[in-house]
């Protein structure tokens, strides 16, 4: 009689989901008060270091549309008012502040992922990788949202500036050029939320992906929020399988595109892991 060949058999693999960490609110809500923070000494500096520091005289000139010397005056202020902010906001406090914040965003990610990799299969993968290397990547991420900070400080000062010059060119009186710095702090108040929240959803989830795919994980399931303010197509992506690597396409909207990766979207990841 032969023997049986038990390698022959085939096995039916088993599946098991890993729910990843959704972006921690106290997270965003500390770098979006930092962003506002920068946004409003700008504004408050602005006030007192430029347009109140202006003298009578040169007022009347510019209210009444002469030509005169008040340009240049306004120059020299705006120089010491962008050099006390630099001074204040500089690169390097930026990149350290943000160095902070992702490293406790990883710490947090970390914990979360790789606890629930034990719950979902038994195995304490941690242990088993002992690394999973995402240093270059973590301190690659920390330099892009740096810049989007930096960036967001230069184009609020260059468009406070350039806008309040504009309207002394035009004769405007001192009430308007205040009012255009409080409409430009508000514009750039809601800038710095979406900055805030979508810098670290995209940190999170791209967190989530590389970790999975240091496991061997290749395929995720989207989850989507649905209520009025999600996206139809991204609601239609809710419950499909697609790769890590590549992303989920969908002819709805003709994207491929990953959960959290565009702005605003609020959608998730949960990572299906297969073994025997």
């Amino acid at each position: 009689m032969a023997s049986l060949d038990i390698t022959k058999i085939p096995t039916k693999k088993k599946k098991a989901k890993i729910k990843p960490l959704k972006t921690p609110r106290s997270l965003e809500v500390e770098l979006s008060n930092f962003n506002k923070f920068m946004i409003t000494t700008i504004s408050d500096r602005f006030k007192t270091q430029v347009i109140d520091a202006m003298n009578k005289g040169t007022v009347e000139k510019f209210t009444d549309a002469q030509v005169g010397n008040y340009a240049k005056i306004y120059q020299q202020l705006l120089r010491k008012f962008k050099k006390s902010i630099n001074n204040q906001f500089n690169p390097k406090r930026i990149q350290t502040y943000i160095n902070r914040l992702y490293a406790r965003t990883n710490t947090m990610n970390d914990n979360t992922f790789y606890n629930s990799v034990e719950k979902s299969i038994g195995v304490d993968a941690k242990a088993i990788i002992g690394t999973d290397g995402l240093n270059s990547f973590i301190n690659a991420k920390s330099l892009e949202t740096s810049g989007q900070l930096v960036k967001l400080k230069t184009d609020m000062m260059e468009t406070i500036s350039q806008n309040t010059l504009r309207l002394m060119s035009a004769g405007k009186s001192l009430d308007t050029l205040y009012e255009e710095v409080t409409n430009t702090k508000s514009s750039n108040l809601a800038k710095s939320e979406l900055v805030a929240r979508n810098e670290l959803k995209a940190f999170n989830s791209q967190l989530n992906d590389k970790r999975a795919m240091n496991l061997g994980v290749t395929k995720a399931v989207w989850n989507a929020v649905g209520d009025e303010r999600s996206r139809p197509c991204h609601k239609k992506r809710d419950g499909m399988e697609y790769d890590i690597e590549k992303g989920l396409y969908l002819a709805c909207d003709g994207l491929t595109i990953k959960p959290g990766e565009e702005i605003n979207c609020r959608c998730f990841a949960t990572y299906v892991v297969e073994f025997d």
